[in-house]
């Protein structure tokens, strides 16, 4: 694999990029309020909802090509439902040989569904077993997918937005009493399509989470060239130089994990993309928790007020952190392989 990206490649990351910063605000308050409609039919018609999957799926590129719109949406903090009502839903229905027809109205944009999680946002939720379940990043979806007793996904409707640490993502709780017909979704998951999901998964979360790194990063460079004090920029300052550089290289460790687990997905074998995923997850969890603080800092005590919003970076970094499990697991996961 190359470890940076090609032309085509920097050319989509920068494109997403340009539209995300002209069309998300950058107002706390007006970030909750955001509607996501224009980048989402923007997502849709550049076949960017459904990157990933296989041709006869209705989908385009690699899982790569994914994480580089989640990366350059997070950097701007998007409130937009990208991972979860269109990459994760997508990949699950793929993986239970769900029919074109319902897979290519999620990748279209005309339909959002997204993935039911148990109460801890550790794992899919199960029909009878899991209590709670929430529907994580959720934003106007039509239903939720979770696994029935054979091992089938079900539908499920989503209820009310429960209050979220994350502004920025929309969590849902999940009605297990009422399915909702949204088409084919096909057959039992086996242990292997499960694991293949997963692993996909954790690889999108680390990726979000890349991108809030580089995005509370350069937040910080710039609070950092224009707060004046003692006459001075604070950041001509080495002990807040320090700071910054640590974090961008937290970033760009993260970065390059992340491009290789996501190129994995598409050449190596399931075992080995686990180990990989896993190994991004727990990285980009602990180092994202650690930059974000570290912006905050460079911010100082406004950091933390409606003033700024380099605090949805973290808040958005810690809900990324224990979806799927934090850090302590996947060390966990990766000494028992």
């Amino acid at each position: 694999m190359r470890a940076l990206y090609s032309d085509e490649e920097e050319l989509l990351r920068e494109s997403i990029a340009s539209q995300a910063e002209k069309l998300v605000p950058t107002g706390v308050a007006d970030l909750q309020r955001f509607d996501d409609a224009e980048i989402w039919r923007r997502l849709a018609d550049g076949d960017l909802l459904g990157l990933g999957l296989a041709e006869d799926q209705g989908g385009v590129g690699t899982l790569l090509d994914a994480t580089i719109v989640a990366t350059a949406l997070a950097t701007v903090v998007a409130p937009v439902p990208y991972l979860g009502c269109a990459v994760l839903p997508g990949r699950l229905l793929a993986a239970a040989g769900a029919s074109a027809e319902l897979i290519g109205r999620i990748v279209a944009g005309e339909l959002r569904v997204a993935v039911g999680f148990d109460a801890g946002l550790r794992s899919i939720a199960q029909l009878g077993r899991d209590e709670g379940a929430l529907a994580w990043d959720s934003a106007r979806a039509a239903a939720a997918l979770v696994i029935g007793s054979d091992r089938r996904l079900v539908a499920v409707a989503v209820g009310d937005p429960t209050r979220s640490f994350d502004l920025t993502r929309q969590i849902g709780t999940c009605d297990p009493t009422s399915v909702v017909d949204v088409g084919d979704l096909g057959g039992p998951l086996s242990d292997e399509s499960l694991l293949a999901w997963e692993s996909a998964a954790m690889v999108m979360l680390a990726a979000d989470t890349v991108g809030l790194m580089q995005g509370a990063v350069k937040l910080a460079v710039e609070h950092a060239a224009g707060r004046i004090q003692f006459g001075v920029p604070i950041g001509s300052f080495q002990a807040v130089q320090h700071l910054i550089a640590e974090a961008h290289v937290d970033a760009e460790g993260g970065r390059g994990l992340v491009n290789y687990a996501a190129w994995a997905v598409d050449h190596r074998p399931v075992s080995e993309v686990a180990a990989a995923a896993h190994i991004a997850k727990a990285y980009c969890a602990g180092a994202g928790q650690k930059v974000c603080e570290a912006t905050i800092q460079v911010h100082g005590g406004m950091g933390m007020t409606w003033d700024s919003r380099v605090h949805l970076f973290q808040r958005r970094a810690l809900t990324d952190r224990m979806t799927l499990g934090d850090e302590t697991v996947h060390h966990a996961r990766i000494a028992e392989s």
